[in-house]
């Protein structure tokens, strides 16, 4: 069985299309998906999604993207989505300093507000961080330390990464990444430990794809390199990533 780590099946927006991918991914084993919403717009959706289909962890967060848009009870809001779903996570959430127009103590100050919402349920969060990881490190550290939490499409240092795994972190990278692994990815999925790992393809972004096939070839593509890095059997490689996930969700 696959997991997919960070995926946004509620931006296909077709109901008929959405049933069509998952009828798909479960015909072909892939049975677990970290779906992280991005605005509370999307919350019902992600919602609808998690009772609708047994794999589906909901994660429910604001992207970094829209943080200065927020609704002005979205913290309510979310406390109330985790008193009533005991499975849910919160995110996807962080700082992204490649955004210019966002600013970014806007940011810090809603990835903040995220980070003291999952301590107070115990909750993993999905973490988004680009070109801004001094920044984020500092306030899981001094917010939320301990807690668990997914680095989403990890790409950073080798110190980035130590940084990571001893604050608790979990590192998942991206099927668009693997499918052209260079000589920075190829050291940092090797260095993860095998019980932090974890696989995804955050679709429908970042790989081009036109049927549920397309993207059903691209995660396969996927676990069968970052197996073949860490010199293990693509059957062993997905047992231990389904170990993780499962580990994930159930701190």
């Amino acid at each position: 069985m696959l997991q997919d780590a960070h995926i946004h099946i509620q931006d296909l927006k077709n109901n008929a299309f959405i049933e069509e991918f998952m009828d798909a991914a479960s015909y072909n084993a892939i049975d677990r998906f970290f779906g992280c919403a991005i605005t509370p717009a999307d919350w019902p959706m992600v919602m609808t999604l998690a009772s609708r289909y047994k794999g589906f962890v909901p994660f429910f967060g604001i992207h970094p993207w829209f943080s200065d848009m927020p609704t002005p009870s979205w913290e309510n809001d979310l406390r109330a989505l985790l008193e009533k779903l005991p499975g849910a996570c919160v995110g996807e959430t962080g700082l992204d300093k490649s955004r210019k127009n966002i600013d970014m103590d806007d940011q810090k100050d809603i990835f903040r507000r995220h980070l003291v919402i999952a301590r107070e349920f115990s909750r993993p969060f999905a973490l988004h961080c680009v070109r801004a990881w001094p920044d984020t490190l500092a306030l899981i550290k001094e917010t939320a330390p301990g807690l668990a939490f997914c680095a989403h499409s990890f790409y950073g240092t080798p110190e980035v990464l130590s940084e990571v795994l001893a604050l608790g972190g979990y590192v998942s990278f991206s099927a668009k990444q693997l499918l052209k692994p260079d000589d920075l990815l190829e050291p940092l999925v090797a260095a993860t430990p095998i019980d932090r790992i974890l696989i995804e393809t955050d679709f429908p972004y970042q790989t081009k794809w036109t049927t549920p096939a397309d993207y059903i070839s691209i995660l396969r593509t996927a676990y069968a390199t970052a197996a073949g890095i860490k010199g293990l059997l693509p059957e062993q490689f997905i047992e231990a990533v389904l170990n993780v996930s499962q580990t994930l969700v159930s701190k």
